[in-house]
């Protein structure tokens, strides 16, 4: 990673920051962020699903040495993972298009969409998810190359996610099917699946701690009664339309059709970065059919909202390449 690279990111994860805390939420929220808020004073750490002892942590460290009240401090701390992520975002983007025009489109795609805004100006937990699914995709190309450090590191940050969120490793699983592969083809399976595995003993530590230590016990823990199903073709339909109009909602600008496009061409030039990201796509359009709970189904399609903007900043370069540069210029107003 070079130096301009760095200093790209930075700048366009502070300025999503400075969005962020301009349209910040100003005091107590209501529903789950109400929840959040009150432990950021009052902190419970635990295993359970809807525990987050990551945010829990995060917000009572920004709210025990600042003078902030615990609401605003959980509030910030969404804002601060928000704008990392968005920086992490131009750096995978631009990684997968080539371009700095990509990594551009890519950052503000995740920016300004509505669930990742949203969720950065209030005590919620999903600006943190989509930092841990980026941070997992910056380390997929030196993964795949065999390289210790990220492979330990990957394993690493799967064992971390379990104490955020249980979509973070199921979807981290799904995407590391590439690289498998590559480590297959190349004769590396069995070294790096054993430094992965290391790296994600070390991660998992905290969390079985937590769950060990679970008043509920483990296994009340972990099985805490969430019931999946297949749902049937009656109901199929109006699952196509719910997450039709979600992500429709999600990205009202270009970025769906830029996605496509960018999508098209990591079918037509596949490399293992483009096939994490594809995995990761269809993993957050396939998890909200099995879910139950149609208020909530919405959680499941995180993955696909990270993926989209990468691949709206690959589209966005292709386009580039083919029509003028008034185009790319244009299309980056369409997304603010």
């Amino acid at each position: 990673m070079t130096r301009a690279e760095r200093t790209s990111a930075v700048l366009f994860g502070a300025a999503a920051f400075a969005l962020y805390v301009l349209t910040l939420s100003p005091d107590v929220f209501w529903g789950d962020a109400a929840r959040l808020q009150l432990r950021a004073a009052f902190p419970e750490f635990g295993a359970a699903p809807r525990s987050y002892p990551l945010y829990v942590a995060g917000s009572h460290l920004l709210f025990r040495f600042t003078p902030l009240s615990p609401a605003v401090a959980a509030n910030l701390f969404a804002a601060l993972c928000g704008g990392v992520a968005v920086g992490l975002a131009w750096l995978v983007a631009h990684r997968e298009s080539g371009t700095r025009l990509g990594g551009a489109v890519g950052a503000i795609a995740l920016a300004v969409n509505h669930l990742h805004w949203s969720s950065s100006t209030s005590a919620e937990v999903y600006g943190l998810s989509a930092l841990f699914l980026l941070v997992l995709l910056l380390l997929v190309r030196p993964a795949a190359d065999g390289r210790r450090g990220a492979v330990i590191g990957a394993g690493a940050v799967v064992g971390l996610s379990l104490l955020h969120h249980r979509i973070l490793p199921v979807t981290a699983a799904v995407a590391a099917l590439p690289v498998l592969v590559v480590w297959i083809r190349n004769g590396r399976a069995g070294r790096c699946v054993g430094l992965a595995a290391l790296g994600f003993a070390a991660g998992i530590l905290p969390f079985l701690g937590l769950l060990l230590t679970s008043p509920q016990g483990p296994a009340a823990t972990l099985f805490p009664g969430t019931t999946f199903h297949v749902p049937g073709l009656a109901g199929l339909l109006p699952l196509l339309a719910y997450v039709g109009v979600f992500l429709a909602w999600i990205f009202p600008g270009p970025q769906l059709l830029l996605a496509l496009a960018g999508g098209v061409s990591a079918l037509r030039r596949m490399t293992c970065l483009r096939a994490s990201l594809l995995a990761m796509l269809g993993t957050g359009l396939f998890l909200p059919f099995l879910y139950p709970h149609v208020g909530d189904r919405y959680i499941f399609l995180l993955p696909a909202t990270v993926a989209i903007p990468v691949l709206a900043g690959a589209g966005a370069a292709r386009l580039a390449t083919r029509w003028t540069r008034a185009v790319p210029a244009a299309l980056l107003v369409g997304l603010v």
